[in-house]
């Protein structure tokens, strides 16, 4: 009650009101913050130290979010991916301090609220792409109770799994994509060498339709390491020229790929260990992490050439990579943790923050 005395109930009959000046309302309960309607130019960063995925905003370049803990004990987040559509994240993760080849998990989070929304434990995920046309996800990997290779298939609408493609070799996060104008998922291995042939990269298609291989394609590389099909090569698709692009670590190569014919249209020399590499459909120009002299070679993509070289340095080697077409951002994470941001019209380094400490994958929301 007030000093005055004099009040009246609210038309809402919800509470007294005063007329003097020394009345205070009582504090209301704070509700939740909103969800944000329109999530676009986020950032995701998985880390296997610490165990989560940081939420980046594009604008500012700053941590927003945690998402914490992910997988927990020894079993890392590995790779992720986003459907900019639905504004789902999807992470896969392995065993990090015992057996690379020992995965498990597969997690989705909301990016609306930052909340992990499902899990698959059942599913050992070692790889993850997204078809935002058919708001189809395809995970990589195996179970517990059947360990051969194989792609699940994740409904967007209802996240169960529809449906499995058998027969697939084991993949990474930089062996797999997809191009959603066809509905086609591709896959990249280092096969055995074939003695008429010599060393060579096998590309696997996927028809997103049946949920069917309908061809393999080999493609001839100049290994010179003994250990190169220890390596998976990287690759990425420009789904408006259709063009596909594979990295061949040990001969310090592109292969571009026709995606209609499948036939080898090029090979673009590129710097030492290239691995990670992505596109941007819009300017035509695709991005390749070379790790062993820590630079980005950017290819134009309407003459399959180098056109320039960024370097890294100080930073330590680029492990993987990401591009917001819209905003013409190229976003790469070193092996040190830094995101690094690159202007995609003058192809220069403008920033960089530390978002971990051993950061493993990244994907954005454009």
């Amino acid at each position: 009650m007030c000093k005055c005395k004099k009040v009246d109930r609210c038309r809402c009959k919800c509470r007294f009101h005063c007329y003097c000046s020394s009345y205070r309302p009582s504090s209301r309960p704070q509700l939740p913050p909103k969800p944000p309607r329109n999530i676009s130019n986020r950032i995701y960063v998985s880390n296997q130290i610490p165990d989560d995925v940081k939420v980046i905003d594009g604008p500012t370049n700053t941590i927003i979010s945690t998402i914490s803990p992910l997988i927990g004990a020894q079993r890392k987040p590995t790779s992720i991916a986003a459907n900019s559509v639905t504004k789902k994240v999807y992470v896969t993760g392995n065993y990090i301090f015992t057996t690379l080849l020992s995965p498990y998990g597969v997690f989705i989070i909301d990016a609306k609220t930052n909340q992990i929304t499902r899990k698959f434990p059942e599913v050992q995920g070692t790889s993850v792409a997204v078809n935002e046309t058919i708001n189809r996800i395809y995970i990589w990997g195996s179970t517990a109770n059947n360990s051969s290779s194989r792609i699940f298939v994740i409904n967007g609408n209802t996240d169960n799994i529809v449906a499995e493609i058998g027969n697939s070799p084991l993949a990474d996060k930089d062996s797999t994509a997809v191009n959603p104008q066809i509905n086609r998922l591709y896959q990249v291995i280092a096969g055995e060498p074939i003695p008429s042939i010599g060393n060579i990269n096998v590309l696997f298609v996927f028809d997103g339709v049946t949920n069917s291989q309908i061809a393999a394609i080999i493609i001839p590389v100049n290994n010179i390491n003994y250990f190169a099909n220890a390596i998976l090569p990287g690759i990425t698709v420009n789904e408006l020229t259709n063009k596909i692009y594979i990295t061949n670590p040990f001969d310090n190569t592109v292969s571009v790929i026709d995606g209609n014919t499948y036939a080898v249209l090029k090979t673009i020399q590129v710097s030492f260990f290239p691995k990670s590499i992505a596109v941007n459909p819009i300017s035509n120009k695709i991005y390749v992490c070379n790790n062993d002299d820590r630079s980005i070679s950017v290819i134009d993509g309407n003459t399959d050439t180098v056109i320039t070289t960024i370097s890294l340095i100080p930073f330590s080697f680029p492990s993987d990579i990401s591009i917001n077409p819209r905003t013409n951002r190229v976003y790469v994470i070193a092996s040190d943790s830094r995101l690094i941001t690159i202007d995609g019209s003058t192809d220069t380094i403008i920033d960089s923050i530390s978002v971990g400490t051993i950061s493993s994958a990244i994907t954005l929301i454009p």
